[in-house]
């Protein structure tokens, strides 16, 4: 979000107390996804390295969610609560603890599992977790830029691999 770094928004403490419990369910649906890709290299040995590296993106990708936290609790005033909130996090976190449990009981057969996988990875929490806030702080901006890059090198990696998987079932 651009816009001038000197606009302070007042923010009440209601809305920090949103935005920092939206931030802690946010970094639990980027772990939440790591186990689940944690769950697919258990699952597809074979494949494990590339499973165990989804894992450690999401484990990056929760260590920038807490670098956000830092930067709310740090300046309060220049944040706003964004797309995200509580309940929609718990629904998202819900469903992929849910479709872990169906993959460790063998009960999804291996296409819809990559299915998943791709909807995951086109879904805005996982592919705009930024989006969380909303703030015109120059660093806020320069911040959501960089994770897009990093989130967007994770998702055209797993894009590409579960593709080709599905091509080749």
């Amino acid at each position: 979000m651009r816009g001038n770094s000197e606009t302070v928004w007042v923010m009440v403490r209601a809305d920090k107390k949103q935005i920092l419990e939206e931030l802690y369910h946010l970094q639990n649906c980027a772990l939440a996804l790591g186990e689940f890709y944690h769950q697919l290299a258990s699952v597809y040995y074979d494949e494990r390295w590339f499973w165990e590296e989804a894992v450690a993106d999401q484990v990056n990708h929760a260590r920038k969610i807490g670098q956000l936290v830092a930067m709310v609790a740090t300046n309060e005033e220049h944040f706003l609560p964004g797309k995200y909130r509580v309940d929609m996090l718990r629904v998202f976190l819900d469903g992929v603890y849910e479709n872990i449990k169906l993959i460790n009981d063998r009960k999804l057969p291996r296409p819809a599992i990559l299915r998943l996988c791709l909807e995951y990875e086109k879904s805005p929490i996982v592919a705009k977790p930024f989006d969380v806030v909303k703030s015109y702080e120059k660093s806020f901006y320069e911040f959501s830029e960089n994770f897009e890059m990093e989130i967007t090198t994770h998702s055209l990696r797993i894009n590409a691999y579960v593709k080709g998987k599905l091509e080749n079932k």
